[in-house]
Order: structure tokens, then sequence, then C-alpha cells
């Protein structure tokens, strides 16, 4: 009891020494995304100076540079003008043994990126939407959700989206798309251009061997043959086709592959492929055969076949 009686009372003297409010920083100028578009001023006023202090000491910080530095009286308003700087720019105020600190991001320049892509390519075949994304996105403003990209495709203007998540719907055939960045101040990047084919058709996969149902020996070969094509009016030409048994592999089974069947193929044109497997650690009962074939654009195709081991 002697000992809680002490601490209530140690407590109790804290909070009378302590001050109402410590000191305060205020800003007054009004921001977006806590950002300042382009040159000029941003006002900010200190408070609750609470006698430990006539007047407060500024320090304006550009990266770990001091670009300004001011002495102010209490409620007296200021500006902040860390002329030739950008980015994000520190406001610290110093009263006695009080310090507070606030931030805001100077926007003075256009957004930049190094590149974007259509579904992780900068060139060569898509399929339809196609995602984009861009590379290495350069600001000197806090608008991480706020940049809009503009796109124009084969010369005539598509739209302006969100650059996060966006996606294009085109033709089959070549297109040039070109794209500028748009930040939050309105700042527009240089363009950027890029020459894609667009190939929408799924390539066509059949089983020419074995037969529906075919009943197999157990430990015998087994032939698998099929038949491979790449239709469409912009062909992009087959990339690869898998043959997996029983299941397709996911995200938690990688499926046991057969037969695996890789370029060069010729575009446009059908294809047979076949190769030729053991079934001799293969459980007798049914199994399927999965045939999954993929084009260059990564349009896929899948089907099966039945078969018995006996």
């Amino acid at each position: 009891m002697r000992f809680a009686s002490l601490l209530l009372l140690s407590v109790g003297a804290f909070l009378c020494n302590a001050p109402a409010h410590g000191l305060t920083l205020q800003q007054i100028t009004p921001l977006t995304n806590m950002t300042h578009c382009g040159a000029g001023a941003v006002s900010y006023r200190v408070d609750n100076f609470n006698g430990r202090c006539t007047s407060a000491q500024i320090e304006v910080k550009a990266g770990s540079t001091v670009v300004q530095t001011i002495r102010v009286r209490e409620h007296e308003e200021f500006a902040v003008d860390p002329s030739g700087s950008a980015g994000k720019i520190w406001v610290n105020a110093y009263c006695g043994s009080d310090r507070v600190s606030k931030y805001y991001f100077r926007d003075v320049s256009a957004p930049t990126f190094a590149a974007f892509t259509l579904d992780g390519a900068s060139s060569g075949w898509v399929n339809s939407p196609a995602a984009l994304a861009f590379v290495n996105v350069v600001d000197d403003g806090n608008f991480p959700n706020d940049f809009e990209a503009r796109i124009t495709v084969d010369g005539s203007f598509y739209g302006h989206f969100p650059f996060q998540g966006a996606s294009l719907t085109l033709s089959e055939g070549e297109h040039r798309v070109r794209v500028r960045l748009e930040d939050g101040c309105n700042r527009r990047s240089a363009s950027s251009d890029v020459v894609i084919k667009v190939d929408n058709s799924a390539p066509t996969a059949s089983f020419v061997k074995p037969d529906a149902d075919q009943v197999v020996r157990r430990g015998s070969n087994l032939l698998i043959d099929v038949g491979l094509g790449d239709p469409g009016s912009s062909s992009s030409g087959l990339s690869q086709a898998i043959v997996y048994l029983d299941s397709i592999p996911d995200e938690f089974n990688s499926g046991m592959q057969l037969c695996r069947f890789s370029a060069p193929w010729i575009a446009g044109l059908g294809n047979r492929k076949n190769c030729t497997v053991s079934t001799s650690s293969w459980a007798r009962g049914n199994h399927r055969l999965f045939l999954i074939v993929t084009d260059r654009a990564r349009n896929q195709t899948t089907v099966q076949r039945g078969i018995r081991l006996e």
C-alpha cells in the first residue's frame, strides 16, 4: 500500500509539472497529398512555446542539406521557400529542449520513367487485353496512386487511365503504342513508344495417339502423338507444348511431365509432334493425359485424353 501511494504521488507530481501542450507546427498552405505544385512558399506557424523560449529556430532541409533558417515568434506565420530544391522538404522547429518536425513534397518538374511494358513485353507478341506497367517512375511529388497514363494507339488518342492496373484491348496485328505519364500537378512526361504485335487467337491442340479410352499394358511403351496449330489472322507461332499425366501443375502440385515440345515452330502451319514414354512406374487403372499448348503471345489451350492401364 505504501509503495502504491508513493507511486500515485510521483505520477501526480509529474502530471502537475508537465506542460499542458507540447510545441506544435501548423501547416497553413493547403496541400494535396502533402505536395506543393511548383515554386513558391508554403506557410507554417509555431505554437505552444510554454515559456521555453521567446523565439523558435526554424530549420528547412532538403535531404541532408539545410537550405533555409528562420527565427520566429510564437503564433507568427512564416514562409518556407527552399528555392532550387525539390522532392521531400523537412521543416524542423526548435524551442528550448522541444523539437517538432513536419515534411512536404515540392514538385517542380514532370515525372519520368525508364520504359513501359504491355503484358511484361516491350516489343514482340502479346494478347489482349494487355496490362500496362511502367519501369522506374521518378517524380518530385507524393503521387503514388495519382499518376495518369495518357495513351495513343496508331496515332489516335486511346484514353487516359490510372497508371496502376491499366490495360489495352487491341485488335490482332501490329500496333504502335505511345504513352505519357501525368502527375498530380498536371505535369506530363516525355512520350515513349513501343511497337507490338497482337495475337488474340488461342492455339489448337488434339491427341492423335493414344486413342480415347485406349487400354495399355502396364510396363509397355506408350506412343503419344499430338496435333498442334496456331490459327488467326495474326499468328504469333507456337512456343511450347507439354504433356502431363493425371494433373495440371498449380501452386500446390508440379505435375508429372511426360513430354515437352519446344521451338522452332513454323508460324501459321499445323504441326505434328510425338514422343514415347514408359508406363512401368504407373499404377494400374484409369489415367488422363493433359496437353497444354502455348503460343508466343501467351495464349493457351488445354485438351485431355483418357486411357486405362492394365
